[in-house]
């Protein structure tokens, strides 16, 4: 998979805690990481919630109906006001 394979959304015009994200290719599961934490299946909408202000970094990547997993995460920083 290459790394425009996947993509992200967030439902507010600033992103926040919600994320979009989808692969071109049918079948297709994801991990997702939220700052420093290891990386986890997931599905979208990922919504993560009480985030504490400050800076955060949200990354996804797709694997493929056979496995092959996307080397390159889509990565999104983005900051909580307080």
């Amino acid at each position: 998979m290459s790394r425009g394979s996947s993509s992200w959304r967030s439902n507010r015009s600033v992103p926040a805690d919600r994320f979009k994200f989808g692969s071109n290719e049918g079948g297709s599961t994801f991990l997702c990481k939220l700052d420093k934490k290891a990386f986890a299946k997931c599905k979208s909408p990922k919504t993560y919630k009480n985030l504490k202000p400050g800076k955060h970094k949200f990354q996804v990547k797709a694997s493929d109906a056979q496995g092959s997993l996307d080397p390159s995460p889509v990565v999104k920083k983005f900051t909580i006001k307080k």
